[in-house]
């Protein structure tokens, strides 16, 4: 029996100039760990994007949005970062809801309620909802922990 498959888009085009970005989720390589004897992994990344460890298979997107898409109708669900990919999904004809990885960006503003929205506590949302992140301290507290998602799939 093949796998199922779940797409995880783990990058933001934003850099910060402090460090890892506000947004980056620090548990990829667990998540994956628990992930892999299920399902069958793809991550989408653009060319000049890191690559996660022991995923199946690496679909670069450096194409067009509509193809990008396209993998949806292929995959079980997906799991993201806060960033353009919900956004995507959410605009697009195909609504497949997915897992969205939240840290210091709330969800109630940036989110959509047909997606499955995790957040540690929102004490770590950031005071300017609506300012800039470049700057923000990484704080890898808080992100949900591997386990958590694994039970939301």
């Amino acid at each position: 029996m093949d796998k199922k498959i779940i797409l995880l888009i783990p990058n933001t085009s934003q850099k910060s100039n402090k460090g890892p970005n506000c947004k980056t989720y620090p548990y990829w390589n667990e998540l994956i760990d628990l992930l892999r004897p299920k399902y069958s992994l793809w991550q989408l990344l653009l060319n000049s994007e890191e690559k996660l460890l022991n995923v199946d298979k690496y679909v670069f997107v450096d194409r067009m949005i509509w193809e990008q898409i396209d993998f949806l109708e292929q995959c079980h669900t997906w799991i993201s970062i806060d960033n353009y990919f919900q956004h995507l999904v959410h605009a697009s004809k195909i609504k497949k809801p997915g897992i969205v990885l939240w840290g210091k960006t709330d969800y109630r503003i940036y989110g959509y309620p047909e997606n499955i929205n995790l957040f540690v506590d929102e004490k770590y949302f950031r005071k300017d909802a609506y300012g800039k992140f470049h700057d923000e301290e990484w704080i890898p507290e808080a992100f949900v922990k591997p386990e958590e998602i694994l039970g939301k799939i």
